[in-house]
């Protein structure tokens, strides 16, 4: 098994979007703010699991920034793409794909969240094309009642920046079968 324990790297790799997008406001907003739904996301690089592993666990982990006292549902998932780069405006952020695979809870405005995303996290992984390095998690409003919202840390909260801790076990054999070893050895002593 192979242990990453990421965390958003750069200041533009997280933000949220709604209202408004942005991708340097600290802290982000999740929920609902005055009848309008807001989502956090965030971007983790350097996610080096082979397509195909197996996820053993996928924990993702959002520390508040600021207490709102809300009771907010929702709901966390990844971006369906082999390798996606965050968005630059509201427009990207809306094109996005989605995983079908989705981690949905209540919560009042606890200080800090771990979600249990591995089937999330499998699903982007087992793209065809999945070619590692990005996955971008989102923390989005779920259809919470109207100014519910929460304030997760972003990446310039220092030391209180998302995390996403994957174990991993890579697919496919790694070492030939008995049958192949033994038919070399006889083609050594036959030669």
């Amino acid at each position: 098994m192979t242990v990453l324990n990421l965390a958003v790297s750069t200041g533009n790799d997280d933000g949220h979007a709604g209202g408004a997008f942005s991708r340097t406001a600290n802290p982000n907003i999740a929920g609902n703010i005055a009848g309008t739904a807001y989502d956090s996301w965030f971007t983790f690089r350097g996610t080096t699991v082979t397509q195909g592993a197996t996820i053993d666990s996928a924990t993702f982990l959002l520390t508040r920034s600021e207490a709102t006292g809300a009771t907010v549902s929702w709901k966390s998932r990844a971006v369906a793409a082999d390798d996606p780069s965050p968005p630059t405006t509201a427009g990207e952020y809306s094109a996005f794909t989605w995983t079908t695979a989705t981690v949905t809870g209540t919560s009042a405005d606890p200080a800090s969240y771990s979600i249990d995303v591995a089937s999330v996290i499998q699903e982007v992984v087992d793209r065809a094309g999945f070619a590692g390095d990005k996955v971008i998690m989102q923390f989005a409003d779920n259809g919470s009642a109207s100014s519910s919202f929460v304030r997760p840390a972003a990446y310039e909260s220092t030391a209180q920046e998302a995390h996403l801790d994957i174990t991993y076990t890579a697919g496919g054999a790694t070492s030939p079968s008995p049958f192949h070893r033994s038919q070399r050895f006889f083609r050594r002593r036959a030669g």
